[in-house]
C-alpha cells in the first residue's frame, strides 16, 4: 500500500508544473489575467529569463513601465510589454499575463515601489534601489532630432542612437545610453564648413551641401570643392569685361587692339569662392568660369577707350554681379577702386535689395575693380532648402 501511494503522489507531482517556487497546475489552473495559449502582438521592452509565469511576473512589477507578459512556457523566456491590450494571436507555446488585475504581494520591499520608467526595483538593506536598464525621452539639446529618439519606447544600456540632430546639423559625440540611464550629453553644431561633412561620413564627395555661415548668420547651399573649398553656385549670369578696343583723339570709332598685350578679355562665372572665415568673395579664382582671352577678376570691368575724357564717348567696360537665389546680397561696405591710366567710373547701380550690381567703367587702358574680396550679406527672404541638408547618422572620424 506504501508504495503505491508514493507512485501516486508522484504521478500528481508529475501533472505539477513547480516553477518560481509555487507549484501551477497547468491542466486545471490558470494565472488571474492570463490567456493560455495566447500572445501579444506587441514589440517587449525586454527580455528577461525567467523560472516560470510567477517570476515573470515578478519581474514585471518590478518595473514601472510593465504592464503585461508574454510568457514563453518551454524556454521560460519572460516578455515585459508596456502595453496589455492589442492585437492578439493563438501560440500554444505563450501565455499572455495581465499584471495590473494582479494584487498579491510577492515583491516584499518593491512591492509599492516608485522606480522611474526607465528603472526597475531591487531590494537591499535601506528597503530598495531603483536600477537603470535604458534611457527613454528626448534629451533637452537644440536642434534634436525628436523622432530619432522616439522611434523606440526604450534604447537599452549602451545601445547607440542614429541620427540625433536634425538635417544641417551634427552631434558633439556619439550618442548612446549611458549606464546611469541617461543618454550622453552632446549639443548639435551646425555643419559650417565643408570638412565638417567628412565628420559624419568620411567618403562624400564634393557637391551641394546646405552649410552654416556663421560670419553672416545665414543658411547657404554651397559647393564643396573636394570637402574643403566652398563655393557659391550663381544662377543668372556673371560676368566682367575688358574690352580690347580704343579710340581716336578726336572721334569716338572703334579701334581693335591686340586683348593680349593689354589684358583684355571677358570671364562668365559659374562658381564664386566663398570664404566662410570671414564671409566674403573672392573676386579672382581659376576655377568654374568661362573666359576669352584674358581672365578677369569678378566685379571688375575696363577698357582703353576713354583716352583723357570719358564724358565724350563713354565707356566700353561693363560688368554684372547677380546674386539672386543664392541667399546673399551686396553689403554696403563693398566699394571699386580705380586702376590703370585716365580711369573713370561712369556708372555703379544696384537693385533695390542690393543682390543685383552692374558697373560700366573704363580708362586709357585701365577701369574699376572691387579689390581682392567683396564684402555680402544674407538676403533676409531667402529660404534655404533644409529638407534637402545632409543628414548626420553618426561620427566617423
Amino acid at each position: 500500500m506504501a508504495i503505491w501511494c508514493d507512485l501516486c503522489v508522484l504521478i500528481y507531482l508529475v501533472s505539477k508544473i513547480c516553477m518560481a517556487q509555487q507549484c501551477f497546475d497547468s491542466q486545471t489552473q490558470t494565472l488571474e489575467g492570463s490567456l493560455v495559449g495566447q500572445k501579444l502582438e506587441e514589440s517587449p521592452f525586454s527580455k528577461l529569463s525567467s523560472l516560470g509565469p510567477l517570476d515573470c511576473y515578478r519581474n514585471c512589477r518590478r518595473h514601472s513601465l510593465c504592464q503585461a507578459v508574454n510568457f514563453q512556457s518551454v524556454s521560460y523566456q519572460c516578455e515585459l510589454l508596456s502595453e496589455a491590450g492589442g492585437n492578439f494571436v493563438t501560440n500554444m507555446t505563450y501565455n499572455f499575463i495581465d499584471v495590473r488585475s494582479w494584487t498579491h504581494d510577492f515583491l516584499g520591499n518593491c512591492n509599492q515601489h516608485n522606480c522611474s520608467n526607465n528603472t526597475y526595483c531591487e531590494e537591499d538593506i535601506m528597503g530598495f534601489s531603483c536600477i537603470p536598464f535604458g534611457c527613454m525621452g528626448v534629451p533637452s539639446s537644440e536642434n534634436v532630432n525628436t523622432t530619432s529618439f522616439t522611434s523606440k519606447l526604450l534604447w537599452n544600456l549602451n545601445e547607440s542612437v542614429l541620427y540625433v540632430c536634425n538635417r544641417g546639423y551634427y552631434p558633439s559625440q556619439n550618442v548612446f545610453c549611458e549606464y546611469t540611464g541617461n543618454f550622453t550629453t552632446f549639443i548639435c553644431k551646425p555643419f559650417e564648413k565643408c570638412f565638417d561633412i567628412r565628420e559624419c561620413n568620411p567618403t562624400a564627395e564634393e557637391g551641394e551641401f546646405i552649410i552654416y555661415s556663421s560670419k553672416i548668420s545665414a543658411w547657404l547651399k554651397l559647393f564643396c570643392q573636394n570637402m574643403y573649398g566652398a563655393y557659391i553656385t550663381l544662377v543668372y549670369n556673371n560676368f566682367a569685361t575688358f574690352r580690347a578696343i580704343t579710340r581716336s583723339n578726336s572721334t569716338c570709332q572703334h579701334v581693335e587692339l591686340d586683348p593680349s598685350t593689354i589684358g583684355a578679355g571677358e570671364t562668365n562665372f559659374h562658381r564664386l569662392r566663398y570664404l566662410l572665415a570671414n564671409g566674403k568673395i573672392k573676386t579672382f579664382s581659376s576655377f568654374y568660369q568661362t573666359t576669352t582671352h584674358t581672365r578677369q577678376e569678378f566685379g571688375s570691368a575696363g577698357d582703353c577707350y576713354v583716352r583723357d575724357n570719358s564724358s565724350q564717348c563713354g565707356v566700353l567696360g561693363y560688368f554684372r554681379i547677380d546674386f539672386r537665389d543664392t541667399g546673399l546680397r551686396i553689403a554696403p561696405t563693398t566699394t571699386w577702386e580705380l586702376y590703370g591710366n585716365d580711369s573713370a567710373i561712369v556708372n555703379i547701380t544696384k537693385s533695390y535689395d542690393d543682390q543685383v550690381i552692374e558697373g560700366h567703367c573704363g580708362g586709357n587702358c585701365g577701369g574699376c575693380r572691387a579689390g581682392q574680396y567683396i564684402n555680402v550679406e544674407a538676403y533676409p527672404y531667402y529660404v534655404p532648402q533644409m529638407e534637402f541638408a545632409f543628414s548626420c547618422m553618426n561620427l566617423t572620424l
